[in-house]
């Protein structure tokens, strides 16, 4: 996990292990314009992005299986 969140001294990168199986699941990074992706690691397709200003702009609006349970979770 590499944190600043967003001073902006850069950095901007956080793995997270969401279920505690020792897999992460979401990955947080910003691309330097203020813009966050969100990813999950179960499929590897970007689930949504979200501007600094809360906005949220979709990437996809198909459900993954973030906890590998074969049971497919929306991120709301």
């Amino acid at each position: 996990v590499m944190v600043d969140l967003d001073d902006d001294g850069s950095a901007d990168h956080a793995v997270l292990d969401l279920d505690g199986d020792g897999r992460p699941e979401a990955y947080f990074t910003d691309d330097g314009t203020g813009t966050w992706s969100v990813t999950a690691d179960r499929g590897g397709a970007a689930l949504r992005w979200f501007g600094l200003d809360g906005v949220e702009h979709p990437a996809s609006a198909d459900p993954a299986d973030l906890d590998g349970d074969g049971v497919l979770e929306r991120l709301a």
